[in-house]
């Protein structure tokens, strides 16, 4: 619940934004002095799944002269970008790298690319060479050799 103390009290909404900010979608609505503004839900998920972390927090209060810096939990929110391809938006890094690798708008290899993710999972008998110990998956086959298990 928000009140209004102040005249010019302003507040930025941006309508159906649960995994990233998109300013085309802001909107500011002006609030009278002597309202509130009551939210309903958790405004702190607002939709997102409790399996992920949101500590993002979905609103500013500022006042006129007062310098006020938003926490560092605010800061520390991750930067968002956009496939190319179909324009859905995730984490830069990996997470977009991924997105932009495993399109299946993408017009050369998206298809392609997707089926090789599948492979990944092959299950089957994989032998150390080392010690002889048989994994039921390529993958952990790798980490036992990566992390030198040999005993």
């Amino acid at each position: 619940m928000f009140f209004a103390l102040e005249p010019d009290t302003k507040l930025r909404i941006y309508v159906g934004c649960f995994t990233a900010r998109n300013d085309s979608k802001a909107r500011v609505v002006e609030i009278p002095v002597g309202f509130c503004v009551l939210f309903r839900g958790d405004l702190i998920h607002n939709g997102m799944p409790y399996t992920t972390t949101n500590y993002r927090l979905r609103y500013y209060l500022s006042y006129a002269g007062m310098k006020w810096t938003p926490d560092i939990v605010q800061d520390a929110l991750p930067q968002h970008g956009e496939c190319q391809y179909c324009g859905e938006k995730v984490e830069k890094g990996q997470t977009l790298w991924k997105q932009r690798f495993y399109c299946e708008k993408k017009k050369t290899k998206g298809v392609e690319n997707r089926l090789k993710r599948k492979r990944e999972y092959k299950k089957g008998k994989y032998k150390c060479e080392v010690c002889d110990k048989v994994f039921k998956r390529q993958s952990s086959l790798r980490v036992h050799k990566m992390r030198g298990n040999f005993a």
